[in-house]
C-alpha cells in the first residue's frame, strides 16, 4: 500500500460533461436520493463528504491486486 501510495499520480485532464459521450442525457445534479431506502429499511446513510476520508484512508491500507 505504502508503495502504491508514493508513485507519481498520473496528470488528469480536466474535460467538459458535453464532451464525454453517453447514451443518455443526465442531470446535471445527480445526487442519489436516498429516501426510499430510509423509508423501506430503516437505514440512513451519512453525508458523503464526511464519509469520504476515512474511506480514503481505508482504501490507501489495501494491498494492490496482482
Amino acid at each position: 500500500a505504502e508503495a502504491a501510495a508514493s508513485q507519481t499520480p498520473p496528470e488528469v485532464q480536466p474535460m467538459t460533461t458535453a464532451s464525454w459521450p453517453t447514451p443518455a442525457r443526465r442531470p446535471a445534479d445527480s445526487r442519489l436520493d436516498c429516501t426510499k431506502l430510509a423509508q423501506v429499511f430503516a437505514v440512513t446513510l451519512p453525508p458523503w463528504r464526511t464519509s469520504l476520508g476515512p474511506i480514503v484512508q481505508q482504501l490507501l491500507t489495501l494491498d494492490p491486486p496482482d
